[in-house]
């Protein structure tokens, strides 16, 4: 039975809904929204730079650039210096692409 069929059929059992179910379930589907948000991605370079995780070593995948600008420092010591680093990625258009491209998959 395909799997469209037992979905119907579970959904009429449980939920008394007629042979329109399937279409129901997708009209009531939420819509996922990407943002990006320059400032958290700084602090989360930062924070992945500079925060030890129990379960993990974050800072065997970071840029070497990356931990050379904020290793060590407070966020508001390096932010400036990696905000420039990151202005030509910001600039490029690249996130805008990506995330268009997430929202329309």
């Amino acid at each position: 039975m395909p799997d469209e069929e037992i979905t119907l059929q579970l959904l009429n059992k449980y939920f008394k809904l007629g042979s329109k179910a399937l279409d129901i379930v997708n009209a009531n589907m939420a819509e996922v929204v990407f943002k990006f948000d320059r400032e958290k991605d700084l602090f989360n370079i930062w924070e992945t730079c500079n925060k030890n995780s129990s379960w993990y070593d974050h800072k065997k995948n970071v840029s070497p650039i990356f931990l050379e600008i904020c290793g060590g420092k407070e966020f508001s010591e390096c932010r400036e210096e990696l905000k420039d680093y990151r202005l030509k990625m910001y600039n490029s258009g690249l996130v805008e692409i990506f995330v268009e491209t997430l929202q329309e998959a």
